[in-house]
């Protein structure tokens, strides 16, 4: 993925419409360092950026953004995300356009969805992210009661 495809289109407006909220906890997994610094620029007050390994029970992650390097290393994000999710978190797989003519794209959305639902995840749909860039959100399945 260009280092750089969209970072202008980084602003607290799309973070916003990605559910990050003030007070969050939000995890960037596998992100550029470009985008890492311009998200943490753009960031609502009292919102913070933490390492999966901080998140637990007591400090669940309330967003979660990924970028999926391969699949192998999507499928394992998911794996470590699983148990340290918020209730109702916000969990979005930032993937390239399909004909954006990016030579480097490793992961496709019919990829990312096929294993999220692998890992009881369910695909939420998509948005615009920035420049090249969609935003696939991801919901985790909640167990159903058993009938009887």
């Amino acid at each position: 993925m260009a280092e750089h495809d969209g970072i202008e289109g980084i602003t607290g407006y799309l973070l916003r419409r990605l559910g990050i909220r003030q007070g969050n906890r939000i995890v960037l997994l596998n992100a550029p360092t470009a985008y890492r610094e311009a998200i943490e620029a753009a960031i609502p007050r009292r919102a913070r950026l933490i390492e999966v390994s901080q998140a637990g029970p007591r400090a669940p992650i309330d967003v979660a953004l990924i970028w999926p390097v391969t699949l192998g290393l999507f499928e394992q994000s998911l794996r470590d995300l699983r148990d340290r999710l918020a209730s109702h978190p916000s969990i979005w797989v930032i993937l390239q356009k399909a004909g954006a003519g990016l030579r480097d794209r490793t992961v496709s959305r019919d990829e990312a969805v096929a294993s999220a639902i692998s890992l009881n995840f369910e695909d939420g749909g998509f948005r615009g992210f920035a420049g090249n860039l969609y935003a696939l959100r991801l919901e985790q399945r909640r167990s159903r009661p058993s009938a009887g």
